[in-house]
């Protein structure tokens, strides 16, 4: 998943800068001076045991940091949306990202569009598998597996230019993972959008 997608829209580019995160109630860091350079429209797959820090990472990459009362969190993560001549530069990674003020602060992450229409949730129902579940399905009422096929086309619904995926297909029988996995897939190679996921079985992820 390290290949970059076609770009169709202005994906953005993620840098972390040395971050690092200690619980309370822990003697050592889950991670310490971990730094990582996302580039606009690539696919990234990250993985490891439980309590490696997958989840914390990628809230923070969405703009929400740890509570300070449950451990101490330092390090930089910048969002950034990189210029049309960025983007048809050959040489992406020249171009510095936008640094937060605050050392250990994050920026926040890609906003969606405030309004999703009908045509675009129907569609990326159907692209998940859900052909004839109502998009307005209140997610209680649904399965722990249908919960989260509903909240992969909720998000690909929106068309972000960054994606961000924690362990989205745990729950799911092998053919409702396929499924969800192109259309995930499917929708990074047709919007452009970088794409983040956090996963423990990697094999489904690595033919897209």
């Amino acid at each position: 998943m390290s290949s970059k997608a076609g770009v169709a829209a202005l994906p953005h580019r993620v840098t972390i800068d040395a971050a690092t995160w200690w619980p309370r109630t822990q003697v050592t860091p889950v991670f310490a001076e971990l730094s990582l350079h996302i580039e606009p429209g690539q696919r990234v797959l990250l993985t490891g045991p439980n309590g490696c820090g997958k989840t914390v990472l990628l809230n923070a990459i969405q703009g929400t940091l740890p509570d300070p009362a449950a451990g101490a969190w330092r390090g930089t993560i910048a969002i950034t949306e990189p210029t049309v001549a960025q983007l048809s530069s050959a040489d992406q990674t020249s171009a510095e990202p936008a640094s937060a003020d605050d050392p250990t602060s994050a920026t926040p992450a890609a906003s969606q569009p405030a309004k999703v229409t009908k045509k675009a949730l129907k569609s990326a129902f159907a692209a998940v598998g859900l052909r004839g579940l109502d998009p307005s399905v209140i997610d209680e009422r649904v399965s722990g597996g249908q919960g989260q096929l509903v909240r992969i086309a909720r998000q690909l619904a929106s068309a972000p230019s960054l994606l961000v995926f924690d362990e989205p297909v745990s729950m799911l029988d092998p053919g409702a993972v396929a499924t969800a996995t192109s259309a995930i897939a499917a929708a990074t190679a047709r919007t452009g959008a970088t794409l983040v996921v956090a996963a423990h079985r990697l094999t489904p992820w690595l033919s897209h």
